[in-house]
């Protein structure tokens, strides 16, 4: 009889977010190519990292590009509401590698909406102060579990 092993991440990248907002942490941020080489895209993946709820775990990637600098925007306001709007920010992505940021989770069908539904991420904003502690100084890191965030 033929088997398959499923691991316990890929049970949690199946599982689909019902839409709303979540504090998410971001895992990784990487720069690729885009698909007509004339940009590059900042890959994000995140993670739900909501303990409240049964999606605690449940990862998530999101491209920002040059394209829609209003993503681009919303994200860096999220971190930093009160960026000076009359200058140049010159931001560097992977700073915001291992913080939270409050994401709007949705669902994605893909263009013409045949695609199998994936998690994807459609807004940003900051964290609520019911989160705010997740963002400690850079020498405490933070991890989730399903039961409770806890120091490492």
């Amino acid at each position: 009889m033929p088997r398959l092993q499923i691991t316990p991440e890929e049970f949690k990248r199946a599982k689909m977010v019902r839409p709303g907002w979540f504090p998410s942490l971001i895992k990784e941020v990487t720069l690729e190519l885009s698909k007509d080489k004339q940009s590059h895209n900042i890959v994000l993946d995140l993670e739900n990292a909501d303990n409240e709820s049964e999606f605690i775990g449940v990862p998530a990637k999101h491209w920002l590009t040059e394209k829609y600098i209003q993503g681009v925007v919303s994200f860096v306001k999220a971190f930093d509401p009160d960026i000076p709007e009359d200058r140049i920010a010159d931001i560097e992505f992977s700073d915001y590698k291992g913080k939270y940021i409050y994401a709007k989770w949705g669902t994605n069908r893909g263009k013409d909406g045949t695609d199998p539904p994936r998690n994807n991420i459609e807004d940003w904003a900051p964290l609520p102060s019911k989160w705010t502690h997740l963002n400690k100084t850079k020498d405490e890191s933070v991890t989730s579990s399903v039961t409770t965030f806890e120091k490492v």
